[in-house]
């Protein structure tokens, strides 16, 4: 190898720990940016050429050179901010955005960064305005099996009226049959409750989201069914008669429509009611009927109630759970489904291009992205109120770049001892 060769050398060596620098040197400064994740680099020798040397093939070296820059995505610590709307993704997968509001119209982008806010429109978006995608909530309430762009209106949800209550207790049997071996004594609704055994309410809504409430009466007709009377406004809206086995369960019930109920004002008119009994006891192979209405030897008691009526109310606050389900919860105490976050995975995460402002595109060597619900495959899990950190060492970072730089001033001095030994040679002419 010539003298020319050794000033050669040494200029590898300053580009590639020079590049190598600048690599530790982007570690080093995006340490505070979130879900940042750190690059490596690689280096490799250069061979120029081979000779014969005593009968041995002989590799001559050439220097060094960057042969990688390797991106890490390992998973960064976990801060918590209590923002609402900042995510962290604990393990495996990329929030999935738009590209339409960030320059790049019918491209999908990639982020470890959950930074998100909601915009002028509703819109769930990252500081530069790209839209978090996943599934929507579409009009029957219910999650679109399309990815689409995620919302969070802060507008009053329309009340809702009721059109089903649901509900589950026990009715004593110890309770005595009314008017003795004559028959029971007729219910009367302008007296019902010396006319019943037990009695229990349940608030209805109208239309306009106006609260009513509906009294349920329950009376024992025989030692094996009971009456349920259903009173709105003191109008009779619907009875049903239950029917139990001697061990309590539920055997069947029969509904029937007593009366129309007209809510004032007249747009509230039309409620639907439908009394939800539980699961009905098959008498034939013995199973279901403990989930719904018994009639056991204890006090008569509700287990549970609902309706699926509420009034109108404005959203107070958000919550996200690890599966990425987005609810809003509201001032008439109802908490709806507004969407669920999504996660992309790739068969190389490595081979994401980035492209600024912590965004990912996805490439050749990533391969396309494989976009589902959080806990999912190997997804990993959503943290509501966390950011990740980036996964920068620092400590690992500045004897890295202490590293490279004594390299790089070790290539510097190969390139003035070349220097020098040439002027020597230059020196031998005279």
């Amino acid at each position: 190898m010539s003298l020319f060769g050794t000033l050669g050398i040494g200029v590898t060596a300053i580009n590639a720990n020079g590049k190598a620098i600048q690599v530790a040197s982007e570690n080093i400064s995006n340490v505070n940016t979130v879900g940042f994740k750190r690059s490596r680099v690689s280096f490799g020798d250069i061979v120029a050429d081979t000779s014969d040397t005593h009968g041995l093939l002989a590799a001559i070296g050439f220097g060094t050179k960057l042969v990688d820059i390797q991106r890490m995505h390992s998973q960064g610590a976990i801060m918590n901010t209590s923002f609402p709307l900042d995510m962290a993704i604990a393990g495996e997968g990329f929030f999935v955005l738009n590209g339409e509001q960030v320059g790049r119209p019918g491209q999908t982008l990639f982020s470890r960064a959950g930074q998100f806010r909601v915009d002028k429109d509703g819109f769930v978006v990252n500081p530069s305005g790209a839209r978090l995608q996943g599934q929507p909530v579409g009009a029957n309430d219910e999650l679109q099996s399309t990815t689409a762009d995620l919302a969070v209106q802060r507008t009053n949800i329309a009340p809702r009226q009721t059109t089903e209550i649901a509900l589950a207790l026990n009715l004593d049997a110890r309770t005595a049959v009314r008017g003795g071996l004559g028959g029971p004594l007729p219910f009367d609704v302008n007296d019902p409750d010396a006319t019943s055994d037990y009695a229990t309410t349940v608030s209805v809504f109208d239309s306009l989201g106006k609260p009513y409430d509906a009294r349920l009466y329950f009376e024992r007709t025989s030692n094996t069914t009971w009456d349920a009377h259903i009173l709105i406004d003191g109008v009779e809206v619907q009875t049903q008669q239950f029917t139990f086995q001697q061990n309590g369960a539920l055997v069947s019930n029969v509904t029937t429509q007593a009366g129309n109920w007209n809510p004032t004002p007249p747009a509230a008119q039309g409620v639907a009611f439908n009394f939800d009994a539980g699961t009905t006891f098959d008498a034939v192979t013995g199973t279901g009927g403990l989930d719904g209405i018994t009639s056991f030897g204890s006090a008569s008691t509700i287990v549970t109630q609902s309706q699926d009526g509420y009034a109108s109310g404005a959203l107070v606050s958000i919550d996200l759970a690890r599966d990425g389900m987005l609810r809003g919860n509201y001032t008439n105490g109802k908490s709806l489904v507004l969407g669920q976050v999504t996660l992309a995975q790739f068969r190389n995460p490595e081979g994401l291009n980035r492209i600024g402002e912590n965004l990912f595109e996805g490439s050749l060597e990533s391969g396309d992205e494989a976009i589902a619900a959080p806990l999912t495959g190997s997804r990993g899990s959503i943290i509501q109120g966390s950011l990740e950190a980036s996964n920068v060492d620092l400590a690992q970072e500045f004897v890295d770049l202490i590293q490279y730089q004594r390299a790089f001033q070790a290539g510097s001095r190969s390139v003035t001892t070349g220097d020098e030994l040439l002027r020597e040679v230059v020196n031998l002419k005279r």
